[in-house]
């Protein structure tokens, strides 16, 4: 009898049953949470995609609110490969998107997150033990994967039983380990100021893991389009009101954040303005398109929660 073929075939059984369970459970802590909710990807090369997310512990799918493309190729979703995270820059989930039901979980996320009590940080600590331990004993079966492969038992084994331990060992360390990080663990559910490319903004560190921070009530710029009427009717968007008089654009900023204007437009005409207007402040701007309707496109900022790569992304002061 082959023992060592026995025991290769159960070795193999085992490690593939393990692989597959864990694989399957290895959606990454941060971008679990915005499983099911609008969602905007931008990418590093600008491009900006937005629908209703689904997260899978081999990618995400975005599901376009209404189809895209020629009537016979209608593209209805996007999909992002777990390998191709590293071209995405941000994933925004605004506030202001949200359905109600996933405002009202939303809110219940950010009530235990935000200055999380003595009990919830125990809890934390004792989950952070556990993964630990699962960790080490995820480390300890890849080495044991490695010994069998080292070790002949009986007889030398075959190439093709050599060929799948080399499988198994690759479907256990295919599997992502927990990064604990003490000193961000001090900040967990605090205000704090990170550093996105030249940029500084704050939130609420929700959580990380070793490739991403999960952030919340976070100001960002989003791009508005508002068009306005020749007969002066006003429109408003996220605090900023706007209307247009002969060749005379007014707009009034009441929300909390400044506003851009960035250019306005008329069918293939358009000019470009880049000017700021701050909090409760008021922008006349005469246009160059002459009188008539007009529309504004406008970079408002707007609360989001947000993924961020660590790779461009550092937790850079406490906030609090």
């Amino acid at each position: 009898m082959d023992y060592a073929l026995i025991f290769t075939l159960l070795f193999l059984f085992l490690s593939t049953v393990v692989g597959v369970l864990l694989r399957a459970r290895a959606v990454d802590k941060c971008l679990k949470d915005l499983d099911g909710t609008h969602l905007v990807v931008e990418t590093r090369a600008g491009k900006k995609i937005w629908g209703r997310a689904a997260v899978t512990s081999t990618g995400l799918e975005v599901a376009f609110v209404s189809p895209h493309g020629m009537r016979s190729r209608k593209k209805r979703s996007y999909i992002i490969y777990k390998n191709e995270f590293p071209a995405v820059r941000i994933f925004l989930r605004y506030l202001d998107k949200l359905s109600d039901e996933a405002k009202a979980q939303r809110d219940r996320d950010l009530r235990f997150t935000y200055h999380p009590n003595w009990f919830q940080r125990r809890w934390r600590g004792v989950c952070n033990i556990m993964n630990a331990i699962r960790d080490a004993v995820i480390e300890g079966f890849t080495i044991m994967v490695g010994q069998v492969r080292k070790t002949r038992v009986a007889a030398p084994l075959a190439a093709v039983q050599d060929k799948y331990l080399t499988k198994a060992q690759t479907e256990v360390f295919s599997f992502v380990s927990h990064a604990y990080d003490p000193l961000l663990e001090r900040h967990i559910g605090t205000k704090i100021i990170f550093q996105f490319g030249p940029q500084e903004y704050v939130g609420i560190l929700k959580e990380y893991t070793a490739d991403f921070l999960s952030l919340l009530d976070v100001p960002y710029p989003g791009d508005f389009e508002l068009d306005l009427k020749a007969d002066g009717t006003p429109a408003a968007m996220n605090g900023v009101q706007a209307s247009v008089s002969g060749d005379v654009v007014t707009i009034q900023n009441d929300g909390e954040w400044e506003a851009k204007l960035e250019r306005s437009h008329r069918g293939q005409s358009f000019e470009r303005v880049d000017k700021i207007i701050g909090p409760g402040a008021r922008l006349e701007h005469k246009t160059t398109l002459g009188p008539g309707e007009v529309s504004l496109d406008l970079e408002i900022q707007r609360l989001a929660d947000v993924v961020v790569p660590r790779t461009d992304c550092v937790v850079r002061h406490a906030a609090e």
